[in-house]
């Protein structure tokens, strides 16, 4: 398995076909099957469904699961490069949990690029297991994680607090609720946070009808808590953020878990990553203008 091999087989899972794959790397299409041919041999598996006159080329099932790990390879591979060429020192790599990265990371960044910081921030979006794999392995400096799990290789630094609350459709009659058990489980958009959240959540609603959807894309509650009297429990600075961009309204509710932690993960101290100390300055009044509570101490 090379470098060829799986560029081709992510060309045709992009592209759709063998012809058009070929056309996009400025290479043959005897080329490309052969590469493809290789690949799914020493896989062994077959990676796409091929039939007589079909021109479109589909993945088969395992085609599909194999898709991530080719992905990943080429990502990894373009940041392996990119290190090399750039000045490490001046680079910040960072792997991220979504909800970091998509509600803090970015306004900290327009903040960072604002003040021509010479420093420069890679910012990778990845489930918690692959965040602490990626500190661990040096494949990024630090991690932003919410949930602890164990590793003798790495510091913690606890950043920011918050709590979660009820969001849903402005002019949404759930305004007036204010206990748990006033929610019907199956209008919930229901993500599992964190085991605390978990064990409420199984506390409140075990003896009713479980949610209807649930995901743990949080780009998935933003498309579909407009829907007819949705609901969802979310993390306060999400919910402020889709707040003031007029996508939701919020209350705060009794009985709900209280102190979820977000984590900075790191090997080293945090004055040895170029740019971090001055990140997490900037990333202080970010937090706290989506109602989080900063919680991050400085070490001496």
């Amino acid at each position: 398995m090379n470098q060829n091999e799986i560029e081709a087989f992510n060309a045709v899972a992009e592209c759709g076909s063998i012809s058009a794959a070929a056309q996009q790397l400025y290479t043959g299409q005897t080329t490309i099957s052969a590469r493809i041919q290789t690949l799914e041999n020493e896989l062994g598996v077959t990676l796409f469904m091929r039939g007589r006159g079909q021109r479109n080329t589909e993945l088969t099932p395992q085609g599909r699961r194999f898709e991530e790990y080719a992905r990943k390879w080429e990502q990894l591979l373009t940041e392996t490069q990119n290190a090399v060429k750039k000045d490490p020192a001046s680079t910040l790599n960072i792997a991220s949990t979504q909800l970091m990265s998509s509600y803090i990371v970015p306004e900290v960044y327009r903040r960072l690029a604002s003040i021509n910081s010479e420093s420069s921030v890679r910012l990778w979006n990845y489930h918690l297991t692959e965040c602490y794999q990626m500190v661990e392995s040096d494949a990024a400096e630090i991690g932003f994680v919410s949930t602890l799990h164990f590793s003798k290789d790495l510091n913690v630094h606890p950043l920011y607090s918050e709590n979660l609350v009820l969001i849903y459709a402005p002019g949404s009659s759930y305004a007036d609720i204010s206990d748990p058990s006033e929610l019907d489980p199956k209008n919930e958009i229901y993500t599992n946070w964190y085991e605390e959240f978990v064990r409420w959540h199984n506390y409140w609603f075990r003896d009713q009808a479980a949610a209807i959807i649930e995901t743990n894309d949080i780009r998935f509650i933003e498309n579909t808590i407009t829907l007819k009297d949705k609901w969802a429990l979310v993390p306060i600075t999400m919910a402020e953020s889709l707040r003031q961009r007029g996508l939701i309204d919020y209350s705060v509710i009794g009985n709900v878990p209280t102190g979820r932690k977000t984590n900075l993960i790191c090997k080293n101290s945090i004055e040895s990553y170029t740019g971090l100390s001055r990140l997490l300055e900037l990333m202080e009044p970010v937090v706290t203008g989506l109602k989080g509570e900063w919680i991050y101490e400085k070490q001496h």
